[in-house]
């Protein structure tokens, strides 16, 4: 049986922008016994090391997926930075 946790990202760890991997959040959110605090390091697809990963916000509400005891938190918005190009010459 899976169960969903809705939650909230309370704190960013890591470097952002930065790699993805170095990446993961503290959420609080409540399994039905009062809100916890935990840190997650997001599963699933996430955007290449080689790209500066920025963090998705505190304050970002986010979904934790609960199967066997297990709790996992999704990606959860984050994005890439852009560096600002010239035009080309003409």
């Amino acid at each position: 049986m899976r169960l969903i946790h809705p939650g909230i990202i309370t704190q960013i760890i890591g470097t952002s922008p930065g790699p993805a991997s170095g990446i993961s959040y503290e959420v609080e959110f409540d399994r039905g016994n009062g809100p916890v605090r935990q840190n997650f390091d997001p599963k699933g697809a996430r955007l290449p090391d080689e790209i500066n990963t920025v963090a998705a916000p505190v304050g970002t509400p986010v979904i934790i997926q609960e199967s066997q005891g297990l709790l996992t938190l999704s990606a959860p918005g984050e994005s890439f930075e852009i560096e600002e190009c010239e035009e080309p010459a003409p």
